[in-house]
């Protein structure tokens, strides 16, 4: 139990078992750890076949959504402007632009970027006047 970064093993491991993927993936700093665990731990680093899971990916669209009244002061104010999240099921939500790919992050990778090297890529979201209408 704890951080990777503090464990010590006595020789490389076949396999890297990892739970350290957030609703974005990349959110618990996952690049960084997975890049740890390959130097320090793996015997293959870049083989797929060293990682559960093999990666992540992170879809996301811009929506609208039914019930947004009740998103008004006082009962989310404690955001303090960090984006909202809701459950993509909630068929009060309405998809404003097909989703996207915004993070395909493959642990076996050599070209994970190394700590504050990432960089994301800007997204762009196609809202037609149909899907404003829906």
């Amino acid at each position: 139990e704890g951080f990777t970064t503090a464990l010590q093993l006595p020789e490389k491991v076949d396999l890297v078992c990892a739970e350290i993927i957030g609703a974005i993936a990349s959110e618990e700093n996952c690049i960084a750890t997975i890049r740890d665990a390959q130097t320090r731990f793996l015997k293959e680093p870049n083989n797929p076949e060293s990682y559960i899971p093999v990666g992540a990916q992170t879809f996301a669209a811009p929506v609208t959504y039914a019930l947004h009244p009740v998103l008004a002061p006082p009962r989310f104010e404690k955001l303090k402007g960090m984006p909202l999240r809701l459950n993509c099921r909630d068929e009060t939500l309405q998809l404003l632009a097909e989703p996207q790919m915004i993070e395909d992050i493959q642990f076996s990778s050599p070209s994970l970027p190394a700590p504050g090297a990432w960089k994301q890529n800007p997204w762009t979201f196609k809202v037609t006047s149909e899907r404003l209408e829906a």
